[in-house]
């Protein structure tokens, strides 16, 4: 009967998956967990890195960057944050991994309206609580957030693509029948069970996968074993989350949850309560980044009062080794500025604004270097100044390699390529503009690239580059040697026509690149 029962289970899981397959977001979805799933499971992930890999999807740049400027993070009288890269530095690589998992699923379960707000705001509400008490049980916090969040799948999947069993669920929970009992009952599994399901076919860590399957017996006096420790801790969350979904306050749990699981009771009543204010604080921050307005606690007293936001046409933007399936979701505003943080390279360029924002981004390039970040994270960061300001199509920063031009750091749409083929401008052979920058250390300014006469004295290699109109090619020199290129372009004619003010702010930008290239030099002769 066992087999026969687990036999049944398997049955009903495969159907499940197969009907949610047959809906257009479900593999989307899939592929872009798989994605972010990849940056969590690194051990050598870089702040470059993970800026290219973010820099691809406008939705979640936006998210991070409204997160990065809320109270929670930014300190009173920081300046602004702009840059993603920057973000990355402020929040650290576990809080944007977090971010980002949460980002990904929930710019495809829907608009965070109705019962899938509430089952949203149950699950982010208990994925931070179970962090903050984490280091309580020596718990590392990202691994609570993620496994917590986790356990909450299922029940967010089934809401989204299974509106009607969820509806049937919910009537039978209405009328007195246990959540677990009303779901079997509807299903055939356990919500839990197929959340499981799900996270082994998207091949999410194997720590989350044990830690989101189901808790065996009764609830242990005292944490042990890591494995176990985690399992139980996000039981723990999890059961606050479905009673903050019903009502009631975190503050308020306590003495119920520590009856319930005994070995909250090495967590004592102070520390409970800041905990429970550091969640609540860090919940309403969260959710403003991830949905824009309002808060979870909002949302389990009124689902309704949420905004819906709609579903828009993704924007995607161009960035470092971006696949060609990569996609992005709904484009979010932030809370300071009502522009986009993808810029679309046919506009043309606000000089007030890309003045701001050069000016603000050196200011975040500034105080990376005096910071020791290390020059590859600078460098990107640079990138995506320039490119945010100036709304261009690429920027590349090439550095000099005996007598070739190598392209090292940049934003384009066939980066990736560039990168893998080894791909580089000779400095040397037939006269070309690239030769005439670097050789007398001048600023060119490209009108129209595919004017014959121009065309001719481009190197073989740029030619080949779609669009990019407009060029500007900037040297960067320190005092004794020009040691590399900054390549810009934008896809019409003359849009780079710009006032001498917002030309001498770009200047100033090139001579922070070259700062930087120039320290890093510095740092490396000291080490060897």
């Amino acid at each position: 009967m066992e087999q026969s029962s687990e036999s049944s289970a398997q049955s009903v899981l495969a159907s499940l998956w197969e009907r949610m397959n047959a809906q257009g977001e479900f593999p989307a979805l899939a592929r872009s967990v798989g994605l972010v799933v990849q940056l969590a499971e690194s051990n050598d992930a870089r702040v470059d890195h993970l800026a290219s890999v973010i820099l691809r999807d406008v939705s979640l740049a936006s998210r991070i960057l409204r997160l990065a400027n809320s109270a929670t993070y930014r300190r009173s009288g920081m300046p602004e944050i702009t840059t993603v890269s920057r973000a990355l530095v402020l929040l650290g690589l576990e809080t944007v991994r977090n971010l980002a998992l949460t980002s990904v699923v929930l710019q495809r379960l829907g608009n965070a309206q109705g019962t899938i707000a509430v089952e949203w705001a149950r699950a982010l509400v208990s994925a931070l609580f179970a962090e903050q008490l984490a280091p309580s049980f020596r718990i590392k916090g990202e691994r609570a957030f993620l496994s917590t969040l986790f356990r909450h799948l299922g029940r967010l999947l089934i809401h989204h693509y299974f509106s009607e069993e969820a509806a049937q669920i919910q009537a039978l929970v209405a009328a007195g029948m246990s959540e677990a009992k009303a779901e079997y009952q509807v299903l055939g599994v356990h919500c839990a069970t197929f959340g499981l399901f799900v996270a082994k076919a998207w091949g999410l860590p194997l720590a989350v996968q044990q830690a989101i399957a189901p808790t065996v017996g009764a609830p242990p006096v005292t944490l042990t074993q890591e494995q176990d420790a985690v399992r139980w801790l996000t039981a723990a969350a999890e059961a606050a989350g479905a009673q903050l979904a019903q009502g009631k306050t975190l503050a308020a749990l306590y003495g119920e949850l520590t009856h319930r699981y005994p070995f909250l009771k090495s967590i004592d009543a102070s520390q409970w309560q800041a905990s429970t204010k550091r969640c609540e604080e860090a919940a309403a921050q969260w959710w403003r980044a991830l949905v824009g307005a309002g808060d979870p606690f909002t949302v389990f007293a009124d689902p309704g009062t949420q905004p819906d936001h709609g579903r828009k046409a993704p924007h995607r933007a161009h960035s470092p080794e971006a696949p060609a399936d990569a996609s992005a979701g709904p484009t979010a505003k932030t809370d300071h500025d009502n522009d986009d943080y993808a810029p679309d390279p046919q506009t043309p360029v606000d000089e007030a604004q890309a003045m701001r924002r050069i000016l603000v981004g050196i200011e975040e390039y500034s105080q990376s270097l005096l910071e020791g970040q290390p020059w590859a994270s600078v460098a990107v960061m640079a990138c995506e100044i320039a490119w945010r300001a100036l709304r261009c199509e690429r920027i590349l920063l090439f550095l000099c390699e005996g007598d070739r031009l190598v392209p090292a750091f940049g934003i384009a749409p066939e980066w990736r390529d560039l990168r893998a083929a080894l791909w580089h401008i000779p400095l040397s052979g037939p006269g070309h503009v690239f030769q005439l920058a670097v050789a007398r250390g001048l600023d060119i300014e490209i009108e129209m690239r595919s004017d014959p006469a121009i065309a001719a004295k481009f190197p073989d290699a740029m030619r080949r580059l779609p669009r990019g109109e407009s060029v500007l090619l900037l040297p960067l020199r320190t005092r004794d040697e020009t040691f590399g290129l900054a390549y810009l372009d934008k896809p019409l004619p003359r849009q780079f026509q710009l006032s001498p003010e917002l030309k001498r702010v770009i200047r100033l930008w090139r001579n922070q690149v070259a700062l930087g290239w120039a320290q890093a030099r510095t740092k490396a002769q000291e080490a060897v």
